[in-house]
């Protein structure tokens, strides 16, 4: 897990499985993540809160029950899929946005290129 990581943080080349959360980052603006493996993770492969983030050239693979979560909790999140395209191989759920009850924030995603494969 990341939180407030400085602004130009690149989390890259790290491979994770069979953890709860494969990256999870939360309240941090301008973070890349690129070139990362997560598979089988238990709730998301990569999770992003509160904040703005843009994902490149991530596979994410598996059993997870979300293969991308963009939640707003306490700010606004924008995630924007870049490109190279990020690859998600089959999971329940390919891409998860969504914005706390009663916060009075906001989830987006801009898709500039995402791949899915059963």
């Amino acid at each position: 897990m990341i939180f407030a990581a400085g602004a130009a943080t690149t989390v890259i080349g790290n491979t994770l499985s069979n953890n709860d959360m494969g990256i999870s980052v939360t309240s941090t603006s301008g973070l890349t993540v690129t070139s990362n493996t997560a598979t089988n993770d238990r709730y998301a492969d990569i999770a992003l809160f509160d904040g703005t983030y843009t994902i490149t050239s991530n596979t994410v693979t598996g059993t997870s029950n979300i293969g991308i979560a963009v939640v707003a909790d306490v700010s606004n999140t924008v995630v924007t899929l870049g490109s190279p395209a990020n690859t998600i191989h089959y999971t329940s759920i390919v891409v998860l946005i969504q914005s706390l009850p009663g916060a009075g924030t906001s989830a987006s995603i801009n898709i500039i290129a995402l791949t899915v494969q059963p």
